[in-house]
């Protein structure tokens, strides 16, 4: 009855902490599955690797969740005051932790030994290098002997490239200038043609002006011709008369 009575000490405030806790280191297992699981859907990745993917997400999200599930159980049974709800939440959380810890101090010992590692083989080419020092001379005399070969040759081909360019740019230019020329030509051309045919329509009105010019000319002698025969038409329509009148007397 005490024991039953002392539970009435957890508080739900305390409860909160201990989700807040509990989320806050649980949940980066529970991304890292489901990223697994998304990775799994890709069509890029092999098929073994896909399968790799969704046991190990499937696992983590199960067991993270199925951690979080226990330790809620496990204090709402256990836990008679909210220091007990607080220490048995640590204690879960630093179980969860060990496996990390391990993993953590396995790499910084694999660290260690390279660095060691990498320290004695540095001691023994120290060692070996006053030997090979000659050698290494000798090497790098040659390989700047063929450095400074290579740049010469690198040399007189770009003097020759910048030639062939320069012979290229001369003759883009010099068909410029031909393109113009033709454009010139080609303009004249055709000012030339517009002033013929100018010229033919000027000479066809001359022809139509003097052929209206004769036609005047024509008109009015004719108009002449109408007069004089008329008046000799009334000449004779005169006399005609005259000679009636003398007939009758």
């Amino acid at each position: 009855m005490v024991a039953f009575l002392s539970k009435n000490d957890l508080s739900k405030y305390m409860w909160v902490v201990f989700g807040v806790l509990m989320v806050a280191f649980l949940s980066k297992d529970v991304c890292s599955g489901a990223k697994m699981i998304l990775l799994a859907g890709k069509q890029r990745l092999s098929t073994q690797r896909r399968v790799k993917f969704f046991i190990g997400g499937t696992f983590l999200v199960s067991i993270t969740l199925f951690i979080l599930y226990v330790s809620a159980i496990y204090n709402k049974t256990i836990a008679t005051s909210n220091t007990d709800l607080i220490i048995n939440s640590v204690a879960i959380l630093f179980i969860m932790e060990i496996d990390e810890r391990v993993y953590e101090l396995i790499e910084n010992t694999n660290f260690v030994k390279m660095r060691i590692r990498k320290g004695i083989d540095d001691i023994d080419s120290n060692k070996s290098g006053d030997t090979d020092n000659k050698q290494d001379d000798s090497d790098m005399e040659s390989l700047l002997s063929e450095f400074n070969a290579f740049r010469c040759e690198h040399e007189d081909q770009r003097i020759a490239l910048e030639q062939q360019q320069g012979q290229i740019n001369s003759l883009l230019e010099t068909n410029a200038d031909q393109k113009i020329t033709l454009e010139q030509q080609q303009r004249s051309n055709e000012d030339q043609i517009a002033l013929d045919q100018q010229q033919g329509q000027i000479n066809s009105l001359l022809e139509t002006i003097s052929l209206l010019e004769t036609n005047k000319d024509q008109r009015i002698a004719l108009e002449q011709q109408q007069s004089q025969i008329n008046a000799l038409m009334e000449t004779i329509g005169k006399l005609s008369q005259n000679t009636l009148l003398d007939k009758s007397v």
